[in-house]
């Protein structure tokens, strides 16, 4: 039989490898970063990774591709399986016993760390949860309301100085940086598999417990995968926040929460955790089209031949949350959905013929009428008895407008054959250059702070502190201004306009932006990206086009903003009877006199809401009771 190393000749050579490791990894760090450009006031945690320089973009983003594809052709089919056969509370129970075998490694680091009030709380968990808790296989510490703390060897390094060095993609692990590499180097030997059983018997036990907690997380990361279309900047500058967040023991401060109410849109979320993988997704050639076009669908549970569409808002993706929970909604309630990805996505407009920009809402509503035409004939074709006679559209922000100006289309000459019955916008802006000002405006906030960037920091912090909170302890309500939250809606919308730039530019570069948009390292192109404002987008790059395609070179801004507003289409909202609008009175993209010009051309059709924000009240119960009211 193989001699097995005392458990002190693990920890020498464990250290002595991290030693040498750490020389390397932390060799060359202080090298300046790749020049690019500066970032607007706020941004600069997501554009400039925190304390780790990305000097390794091109090796990390092929790692990051590969990630990508484990999770979405290995890990996602295998982990629905895993998570359909095995039940939730054996997952759980995994799950928690892999939490309790680091046990040492928390209780070590809250020593190195001079916290030994956690170290003693980290003790009474264990005593509890590998006794009551029946070796660790229940958290009965969390139930008796005992706080994990959850430290290790990176966040001792980073508690006495130590920077995170440069980020680093790993196979399989996902983000890092130099530090924690070293610091899960470090946290090894610390497992206590390795001291209950041999090294096999302790690297199946750890291989269980990363298979279970990879293969019951694969769903949420493969919706995450599809939903974006650069997932790769957001999980670096996540990964980075969250790790300082620790290090920091980041303290939520007393601040009274009064985000705007707009912010409750992220509340809107589906019931279900599974709803997601329910769904259908296919992919459509769309005649002189470069790429497919994907399109996600729900069939009603019942037979029906009720079809709804939704169509989502700036940015949003078929799959994301908000477009979940309609979904989820509507085929509760019988429906056939349908899902889009916004027409400012590159989910959406890379597979359409040709190579306009997104933003004219009326070309965007030509090819979202040949988008449908397409899907609902693929639909048809796979389930011919469900073949709908009655299709209905519910759009809400942009979405909202695509569906206004679809329905201004309708028996035009190229409208097509697509007969729909009801159309339903919720909070549609109606001057487009009052509403890109002011998600502009929202943005610019930090350019008022004394220090942007550490404020903006804060902010984030503040987030990730409320949103992830520690083990056996519930999620708390984010402490942020109403300002505060402003920015967050504004760096959002602008973050969906910076992807849709970058790619829109990739596929056809008009040499707006200094760098090129087709390289493999695109922050920096991002970054350039995320500095053009919605007005320049509509000045330089839609009013170009709409002169081109119309002929008139003479074309002003004014022109083009009178054309894209809904005073253009309002003999469509006064006499098309099947018109439907929501609203709420203190909806931020509003101007003063839109809801009287909208109430004068709908009459009884627009109902208004007293508050909200933007989409702040879709979340409510009685706001989704209405929705299926509305519908026929």
């Amino acid at each position: 039989m193989m001699r097995h190393l005392p458990m002190r000749d693990h920890l020498c050579h464990s250290l002595w490898f991290c030693f040498a490791l750490g020389c390397l990894l932390f060799a060359g760090t202080s090298r300046s970063a790749d020049s690019a450009p500066t970032p607007p006031p706020g941004v600069g945690l997501f554009c400039q990774p925190l304390d780790a320089e990305d000097h390794l973009e091109g090796f990390n983003r092929s790692v990051h591709l590969f990630n990508q594809g484990l999770v979405s052709y290995v890990l996602y089919p295998v982990g629905v399986s895993y998570n359909f056969l095995v039940p939730e509370i054996a997952r759980t129970s995994i799950a928690n016993c892999g939490h309790n075998l680091l046990f040492p490694v928390r209780l070590v680091n809250t020593c190195l760390q001079g916290k030994f009030q956690a170290a003693w709380e980290e003790t009474m968990r264990f005593g509890v949860n590998s006794t009551v808790g029946i070796l660790g296989f229940r958290d009965q510490a969390s139930r008796w309301g005992m706080p994990s703390h959850d430290e290790d060897f990176g966040q001792t390094m980073g508690h006495y100085g130590l920077k995170q060095g440069f980020f680093i993609n790993l196979p399989f692990l996902g983000p890092s940086s130099s530090r924690d590499l070293l610091g899960r180097i470090l946290d090894t030997p610390f497992n206590l598999a390795f001291w209950l059983f041999n090294s096999d018997a302790a690297t199946a036990v750890n291989a269980a417990t990363y298979t279970n907690t990879a293969l019951s997380n694969a769903p949420a990361l493969k919706q995450i995968f599809d939903s974006q279309d650069d997932t790769y900047r957001m999980a670096q500058a996540l990964y980075l926040l969250d790790r300082e967040t620790k290090v920091r023991d980041f303290p939520l401060p007393e601040i009274a929460a009064d985000p705007d109410e707009s912010f409750g849109f992220v509340a809107l979320r589906p019931r279900s955790t599974t709803f997601f993988q329910r769904g259908t997704t296919r992919n459509l050639k769309l005649p002189g089209a470069w790429q497919k076009l994907p399109y996600s669908f729900w069939k009603a549970k019942a037979n029906t031949t009720k079809m709804l569409v939704i169509l989502p808002g700036v940015g949003s993706h078929r799959l994301s949350a908000g477009v979940l929970a309609l979904a989820e909604l509507m085929q509760t309630n019988g429906w056939n959905v349908i899902t889009l990805s916004s027409t400012l996505h590159p989910d959406f407009f890379l597979g359409l013929p040709g190579n306009d920009l997104p933003g004219d809402f009326r070309r965007d509503a030509e090819s979202i009428r040949l988008a449908l035409t397409h899907a609902i004939a693929d639909f048809s074709q796979l389930y011919p008895k469900q073949a709908p006679s009655s299709i209905s559209v519910l759009g809400y922000s942009l979405g909202a407008v695509n569906a206004l100006f679809l329905a201004a289309q309708e028996g035009g000459v190229d409208s097509g054959q697509l007969p729909i019955d009801r159309y339903v916008a919720i909070n549609p802006p109606v001057d487009p250059i009052h509403a890109l000002r002011q998600i502009d405006q929202f943005f610019d906030i930090p350019k008022n702070w004394s220090d942007p960037e550490q404020r903006a920091e804060d902010v984030f912090m503040r987030l990730n502190a409320a949103m992830f909170a520690r083990k056996g302890q519930p999620p708390k309500l984010p402490p942020i201004t109403r300002e505060e939250s402003q920015f967050l809606i504004g760096f959002n919308l602008r973050l969906a306009l910076a992807d849709a730039i970058c790619a829109s530019q990739k596929r056809h570069n008009l040499g707006l932006l200094h760098l090129d948009p087709a390289a493999f390292r695109r922050s920096a192109v991002h970054t350039e990206a995320l500095g053009v404002s919605y007005m320049t987008y509509a000045q330089d790059y839609i009013l170009p086009q709409a002169r081109q395609q119309q002929r008139q070179d003479a074309m002003t801004a004014s022109e083009l903003a009178e054309g894209l507003s809904l005073r253009a289409i309002a003999d469509c909202l006064k006499n098309n009877r099947r018109i439907t609008v929501l609203h709420n009175r203190n909806d931020f993209l509003l101007g003063e006199n839109d809801l009287d010009w909208l109430a004068s051309k709908l009459g009884d059709r627009l109902q208004v809401f007293p508050a909200g924000g933007h989409l702040g009240n879709l979340h409510l119960p009685e706001y989704q009771a209405l929705l299926t009211t509305v519908l026929p």
